[in-house]
C-alpha cells in the first residue's frame, strides 16, 4: 500500500486515465493533494 491506503495499481490506473477507477477514491486523492472536483452544466 502506498499513499494513505491506494495500492500502486489503483495509482496507476488513475494516471493512464482507466475509465472504471471507484470516483470516491479518485476523490480521496485529490483531497490528499489539496485539490478538489467540481462538476458543472457548461
Amino acid at each position: 500500500m502506498g499513499l494513505a491506503g491506494f495500492g500502486n495499481r489503483f495509482i496507476i490506473d488513475l494516471e493512464r486515465g482507466k475509465e472504471t477507477v471507484q470516483m470516491q477514491k479518485v476523490i480521496e486523492v485529490l483531497q490528499l493533494l489539496g485539490l478538489e472536483l467540481q462538476v458543472r452544466k457548461i
